[in-house]
This record gives C-alpha cells, structure tokens and sequence, in this order.
C-alpha cells in the first residue's frame, strides 16, 4: 500500500485517539458537579475502550491493509475526528467549579449526542474493522496473539474485540507458524448427543429452525439439522458445516448480529455413518419464543417504519459479518433469518448474497411475503407469489430459464421502484435496487469482474460497507 495512506491510516487514529481521552477526562471533571451524569460517562467509557483498542491495532497493522479498505477506514475516520473536534471545543473545563456548574447543560447535551453518535458511528465503522480478518498476512495473526501473551490473565483481552477477529482468524486459518499449542484457541465444536436426550423440541413455524428446552436448563438453544447430499458428498458437507460452525462459535450475537453456534450434534446410521448434523445455537434471551421473519411477513400485522428498518438493518448487517466469517450464506430468506445455510452444493460468490438480500428487503420494506404455504403443516411446500415467479429453493430457482430468471428480477426491481417509496421512502428504495441489480451484465457497483476474483474477497466486502450497509445506516426514522 502506499505510504501516504499508512501515514494518513496513524496520523488520524492518534489524532482521534488524543480528542477521544480529552473529551473523555473533561466529562470526568463534569462529572464531580452532578451525578446524574456518572451513568453516561460510564457507558461511555465503555465504549471509547472498546473503540481504541480498534483504533491502536488498526495503526499497527495499517501497511498491510488493501489500498481500497485503507481509504475506507480514512473516510470513517475522518468523521469521528471531526465529530470528537466539535465536541471538545464545545465543552472545553472552565476553571472555576461555579463556571463548570453554568455550563452543565450544554455538556449534559453534548454528553448525549456524543453517546448517539458513537454508537452511530461504532455501527458503522466495526464491519470494515472485521473486514482486517479476511486479511491473509502472518504479521496480523501475529500482532493479535502478542496482544493475547500481554494480557497474562487473557480475561481483558477475551472480552476485547481483538478476541473476536483473533478467534475468527483461527478459524479460518487454523494453522499458524506464530503459535505455540499452548497458545492456540480452543475451538472444538463437537458435541455430545446424550446433552438433547429427553430434550423439548419445539418447531419454529416457517422454519427449518427448531427450539430446543433441555431438562434442567433455562438456556433457550436452536437447532437445525444439516443432511448430507448422497455418500459423495458426505465429507464435503461435513467439512462445510464444521468450519461454519467454528467461524459462528467466535461471533458476539450483539455485534454480529448472527447466533452463536454452541457446537454440533452428529447423528449415525447403523453402519456408523453420517447421515445428519444438528447445528447448535445459543439463543438470544427472550422471553418470547423465536418466530421466524416468514412468519411475521404471512401474518400480515401493521408494523412501523421504524420497525422495518431495524429488521432491514440487522438483516444487512449479519450478510456483512458472514462474508467476514469468509463465508457465503447463498440461502438468504425470510425462513432462514434465524441461522446459517446448511445446504452447501455450489460455489457461490457476495453477489449472490447480495441479489437474495434485495429480495429479502424487498419483502420486509412491502411487509408482505413473496411465498404462501397452501397446508399449514411442517412439510407443506411453499408456493410461489403470483406473478413473481419466484422459487425458495436454490436448485428449483437453477431450473428456470434464463428468461424467466431475468423476467423474475425486471419485475421485482419494478416492483421496488413503484410501492417501496411511499411505504419506507427513497432512500431504502434505492437500496434495494442496487442489491437486486448488482449480478447485471456490465454492473461493477462492486467491483469489475477481474476484481471480483481476489483472493480474500477484501473489495467486495469494503463495496458491501460502502453501497449497501453505509447507505442502510443513513436511513432514519
């Protein structure tokens, strides 16, 4: 990378870093005159750590990012700089205690504003910091495991993100010159199938998502079985869902927002072979029971804007955070919003994810689902929307001709352009459009064909940030 990017990456993270502190010790001194602030300045302490520990590691590994998501990080930068200058201008200590308690409105204000904006801008900014995991370089693997070795009791590292994109890192390349064994993350995701004996397993309608109570447990799980293709495919389909599994077991739900996987459960025939998986997952605490997004979308209940778009949002997110994960989801709908796909048959690229996201978004922007199930029971099929000619699954869609494929998606960007605006605005109107348009002959919203070819997938997922998950973050209700 050039040098004048490496430059700008460390100059504007110090500069950051710097206003960051400021800003935070002069809410401290604040903070004596008035109690009521104590619980902000908290929260916020919180997060301006979790936001240096990012920013330090960046400067550290700057020269070994891509050109394209070096720039990325600098345009983001630039804007928390900008934001962190006005707020400490503006609250700057008097040095009288009698001056500081006139002044407490405006810093209880901009105390306010600033927690917004970095929660806003944290949002924002964590995809293209996770992009760094799909990096293939020894000198990031090693600078994360030296951040591990200097915390002797690893407890503050562990609830780092550094723990995150280490463990994800591992994942995906379990092995490292720059490990000692004693060092490496213990990833195993095998599971014993005597933890579901006597277990409540419990549907989740429109879903091939189950929940599952264990006896003596609070814990909600979800679980959902991964069948193998035929004896050919066995190895493959185990190696695939093996490695989602390790990938999912580092993710933090509330970041990602993705399920955490738990483990595996395999099942055998009597000749001792695999003849399923059940993907495990940790389930979010609720009191409620887990519907799936198909489900919602069929009963048709009034929802707000703003509820749709903070579906939409966590939706556009966790297809961000897969492609980290260095995987391709290439099952994006409605009925699998609760998990990961299980039928790997395919290669597939972020374009596809991409063109099923808009389609999932189409869906949730009109509130109205694109399917209907004719019998209500768990093997019903469902059939497709009149006129959309649209089919769930991958290998029927793979039957349609290229005609009908084309006709299916000139009628749904239609169908974006014409009812999206008066329901949720332009804005997310032109969003999906974007997504649904992204596999056009000639379209290189996210690259040209050549670029789409690279190694770690780093352009993609840096265009995916900037055309689709940048542009969902400025929407607001």
């Amino acid at each position: 990378m050039v040098a004048e990017l490496v430059l700008a990456v460390i100059a504007t993270v110090d500069g950051c870093i710097r206003l960051g502190r400021q800003a935070l010790d002069t809410y401290r001194a604040y903070r004596d005159t008035d109690e009521s602030l104590d619980d902000k300045v908290v929260v916020i302490e919180g997060l301006w750590a979790k936001l240096e520990t990012q920013l330090t590691f960046l400067s550290k590994v700057s020269e070994h990012l891509d050109e394209k998501l070096a720039e990325s990080q600098i345009n983001l930068l630039q804007k928390l700089h900008g934001k962190l200058v006005q707020v400490t201008s503006q609250i700057n200590l008097p040095a009288s205690t009698h001056r500081r308690k006139l002044k407490h409105a405006l810093v209880k204000k901009k105390l306010d504003e600033l927690l917004v904006d970095m929660e806003t801008w944290q949002a924002r900014f964590d995809p293209t910091w996770f992009i760094i995991t799909l990096i293939g370089n020894r000198v990031i693997d090693a600078e994360l495991w030296e951040s591990r070795r200097a915390d002797p009791a690893k407890k503050a590292f562990d609830a780092s993100p550094l723990h995150s994109m280490l463990a994800l890192r591992h994942a995906i390349r379990p092995r490292s010159d720059n490990v000692e064994p004693t060092d490496r993350i213990n990833l195993s995701i095998n599971l014993d199938s005597s933890g579901l004996k006597d277990a409540r397993i419990t549907p989740i309608p429109f879903s091939s998502a189950r929940v599952v109570f264990r006896r003596g447990s609070d814990k909600l799980l979800i679980s959902e079985t991964v069948h193998s293709l035929g004896d050919d495919d066995i190895s493959h389909v185990k190696q695939s869902a093996e490695d989602l599994a390790r990938k999912l077991k580092c993710v933090d739900s509330r970041t990602f927002s993705l399920l955490r996987c738990f483990g595996i459960v395999k099942q055998y025939d009597e000749s001792q072979r695999i003849k399923s998986m059940d993907m495990i997952y940790s389930a979010p605490k609720t009191r409620a029971n887990p519907t799936s997004l198909r489900g919602l979308l069929l009963e048709r209940k009034p929802v707000s804007v703003s509820a749709v778009v903070r579906i939409a949002r966590q939706l556009v997110q966790s297809v961000s955070y897969v492609h980290a994960c260095d995987f391709v989801h290439k099952n994006i709908r409605p009925e699998s919003v609760l998990r990961q796909a299980t039928c790997v048959q395919h290669r597939y690229i972020m374009q596809h994810d991409i063109y099923s996201l808009g389609v999932c978004l189409l869906e949730i922007g009109l509130w109205t689902s694109f399917v209907w199930y004719p019998e209500n029971n768990d093997d019903a099929a469902p059939v497709p929307g009149l006129g959309l000619g649209l089919a769930l699954s991958d290998t029927d869609f793979a039957t349609i001709g290229a005609a009908s494929r084309l006709q299916t998606k000139e009628h749904l960007v239609g169908l974006a352009r014409k009812d999206l605006p008066p329901r949720v605005g332009d804005k997310y109107t032109d969003l999906v459009v974007v997504c649904l348009t992204c596999l056009d002959p000639g379209n290189t919203a996210f690259g040209s064909e050549q670029e789409l070819l690279d190694e770690d997938g780093i352009l993609v997922g840096v265009r995916f940030v900037e055309k689709i998950l940048s542009k969902m973050a400025d929407i607001s209700v």
